[in-house]
């Protein structure tokens, strides 16, 4: 009977000890499951990060082509005479129906800029000096309107307060000439 009873203690001790071994596997597998849940979670999160930055990217370029439609579909507008542009009785070229026109072309060139500049520096595949030149052109060509009292109490609070500052050094009465572009700026 000797050996029966050690037998006997032999299964006790092992069903009593299995509980402590199940309780550790159990919380090994909760610690497994919750470094997975957080390590999906950060996957999940770099992959949402990069749909917006994507998303970003496809909106400035959207954007950027209806700019170039509508400055092909008004030469006048890419490039105002100063004389054309009259802010006070809110003409170009004496019309009020092409000022308004010229103000949507404007604002669409202004929507663009503020897309790009939305882009984040390191993922533009461009010069970033270039993409500033080919702006503060833009800008420059149209500082007569820009730097009007009428543009600025009717519209300075619609644009962001990075393309306001841009708005005003590339338009500063001190400067003598427009910026100097290369022959692929536009």
């Amino acid at each position: 009977m000797n050996n029966a009873n050690a037998a006997a203690t032999t299964m006790r001790l092992i069903v009593q000890d299995g509980p402590q071994w199940t309780d550790v596997m159990t919380a090994f597998a909760t610690l497994a499951t919750s470094v997975a849940a957080v390590v999906a979670i950060f996957f999940a999160w770099c992959q949402l990060r990069q749909a917006r930055e994507a998303a970003k990217e496809a909106t400035a370029s959207a954007i950027y082509r209806s700019f170039l439609e509508r400055a092909l579909e008004y030469p006048d507008f890419v490039a105002p005479v100063s004389s054309h542009v009259d802010t006070e009785k809110e003409t170009f070229r004496f019309d009020r129906g092409e000022f308004r026109r010229y103000e949507q072309f404007v604002d669409l060139m202004l929507t663009t800029f503020e897309e790009m500049i939305k882009i984040p520096r390191e993922k533009r595949g461009d010069d970033f000096v270039l993409v500033n030149n080919y702006i503060n052109g833009w800008l420059f060509d149209h500082r007569q309107y820009l730097q009007s009292k009428y543009y600025e109490r009717r519209f300075r609070k619609m644009i962001s307060d990075d393309l306001w500052e841009r708005i005003q050094k590339a338009t500063d009465p001190a400067c003598a000439e427009k910026p100097a572009t290369t022959g692929s700026d536009r």
